[in-house]
C-alpha cells in the first residue's frame, strides 16, 4: 500500500519494487509516525538509502503529492553522520 505512494512514477523511473525497498520504506513510515527510533541494517545494495530518500520525498506533510501522506507527519531531513 505504502510503496504505491512512496514511487513517484516521473522521478523513479527504473526503480523495483523489491521486498528489501517495501519492507525499509514500511517500517520508516511507521516509526515516524509512531516516533520509534529505527535503525536500518543490511548488505549494502539492500535499497536503505534508497528507501529513505523516497521517504523523505513523500512525506511532505501538507505540501505531500498523495493524499495519504498529507494526513501524517512531516519529515525534515536532519540527519547526523556518525563517523
Amino acid at each position: 500500500m505504502f510503496i504505491r505512494e512512496v514511487i513517484d512514477p516521473k522521478a523513479h523511473v527504473n526503480i523495483a519494487k523489491n521486498k528489501a525497498l517495501k519492507e525499509n520504506a514500511f517500517m520508516m513510515i511507521v516509526c515516524i509516525e509512531n516516533r520509534i527510533p529505527l535503525f536500518v541494517v543490511g548488505k549494502p545494495g539492500s535499497s536503505k538509502s534508497l528507501s529513505k530518500s523516497m521517504v523523505l520525498d513523500a512525506m511532505k506533510g501538507d505540501q505531500s503529492k498523495s493524499n495519504l501522506f498529507r494526513q501524517l507527519k512531516m519529515v525534515v531531513a536532519d540527519f547526523n553522520i556518525l563517523t
